[in-house]
């Protein structure tokens, strides 16, 4: 018989960690592109009326979950 749960567990999983990895990335970038246009003195940067230094710590935790669930993957 073949191992056929455990490829699609590992599937999704690396569909999760895709998921997370590039959901971090895209949400880090778009805070600190935010934050990098904001004119010197412009009120504090904000994306879709989200603090940008929110939207990038949230980026940030999410693009480290994901690369730790890969780490305990491989």
């Amino acid at each position: 018989m073949t191992p056929e749960p455990e490829r699609r567990a590992s599937t999704a999983a690396c569909l999760g960690v895709a998921t997370l990895v590039l959901l971090g990335t895209a949400l880090f970038a778009t805070a600190a592109i935010a934050q990098i246009r904001r004119p010197e003195n412009a009120p504090p940067a904000q994306v879709l009326g989200v603090p940008a230094w929110q939207l990038a710590c949230a980026g940030f935790v999410s693009t480290l979950a994901g690369g730790l669930w890969l780490r305990r993957l491989v």
